[in-house]
């Protein structure tokens, strides 16, 4: 992992590290309505979240590396080649060293993977219907708003252009549904397909900001951190955010959910530090995510607000089980 030098030779966590943590702790007090994780404060993890505030997805940098090499060199990756490579049956000897790295890491599925329990986890999120869908736009979405960075980020990069909103809420609706399809993170399928692609976007988006980026304000700009809090927003923040609205799941049906969203997190290049199965291990990292977590910026307010005006101009139709 590679710092900044301002980060390396001053502090040792970027400034926004528990700068909110007063606010963290009166915004977690619903999770305690839900779980039974305690309030109290492990010192050693909240140490784990600081440092992985600058720590990256070696594996998408690289790729991103190289899709910025000049044409002519051997190991330049293109946009064309990345979408070709997603859709092809194997990953090619032929291609270029850091695409083919990158692709056989997405096809190696880890030997935890339980593909019965990822359907049956998909089954229990295709069960939620429309719950999901608020959930994930009326909490984790714009309550993700409430924090400083990824926000920062979002502007930085368009999210208050005309009509951004909109398609960023569509895009995402389309990719929870193709992940939650049946044999939709198969290797090859189209959830799989739009996952590892998305890991891609977020290498490049790394790759071209970080240099203007205040990482020692920050952190670096998709940081392992931030990737762990929004895993944590699909998967034990949706279950939580469906039992407030009164939707019965099973045990059973939580932790194949969780199950289903690890295996995601996997996909998307999140470190297997941050990957779990189990749901009250995700509440409490949410909830030290939550007290190391920054304090609310402009951003974020303006993000909200298009957010819901989104919302209200969305149509929505009806999706089997």
């Amino acid at each position: 992992m590679t710092q900044s030098s301002e980060v390396r030779d001053g502090a040792r966590f970027p400034r926004r590290f528990r700068e909110a943590e007063a606010r963290g702790r009166k915004i977690a007090r619903a999770l305690f309505l839900f779980t039974d994780i305690g309030k109290e404060v492990d010192e050693a993890l909240m140490e784990r979240v600081g440092d992985a505030l600058l720590q990256r997805d070696e594996l998408g940098a690289a790729l991103a590396t190289a899709m910025r090499l000049p044409a002519g060199d051997p190991g330049r990756v293109t946009h064309a080649q990345l979408d070709q490579a997603l859709r092809a049956a194997d990953v090619s000897r032929e291609l270029p060293p850091a695409l083919r790295e990158f692709l056989e890491q997405a096809r190696t599925v880890p030997e935890w993977v339980d593909w019965d329990r990822v359907e049956r986890g998909a089954a229990a999120y295709r069960f939620l219907g429309r719950n999901s869908g608020d959930v994930l736009t009326l909490l984790s979405l714009i309550g993700g708003y409430r924090f400083g960075g990824p926000a920062d980020l979002l502007v930085l990069t368009g999210g208050l252009s005309d009509g951004t909103t909109l398609r960023r809420l569509g895009e995402t609706t389309k990719w929870s549904h193709a992940v939650t399809r049946a044999g939709g993170l198969r290797p090859g399928a189209e959830g799989w397909r739009l996952t590892v692609h998305v890991r891609a976007m977020h290498a490049l988006i790394n790759d071209r900001f970080e240099p203007r980026w205040d990482t020692e304000r920050w952190g670096r700009p998709i940081n392992q951190a931030d990737q762990a809090a929004t895993l944590g927003l699909f998967d034990s923040t949706v279950i939580i955010g469906c039992l407030g609205l009164g939707v019965r799941l099973t045990r059973a049906q939580r932790d194949d959910l969780m199950h289903l969203w690890r295996y995601v997190g996997r996909l998307m290049g999140v470190s297997p530090d941050w990957l779990t199965d189990v749901e009250d291990v995700r509440h409490r990292w949410n909830y030290h995510i939550l007290l190391a977590a920054g304090g609310q910026t402009q951003a974020g307010r303006d993000l909200a607000r298009l957010t819901l005006d989104a919302q209200a101009e969305r149509g929505f139709g009806h999706r089997g089980a």
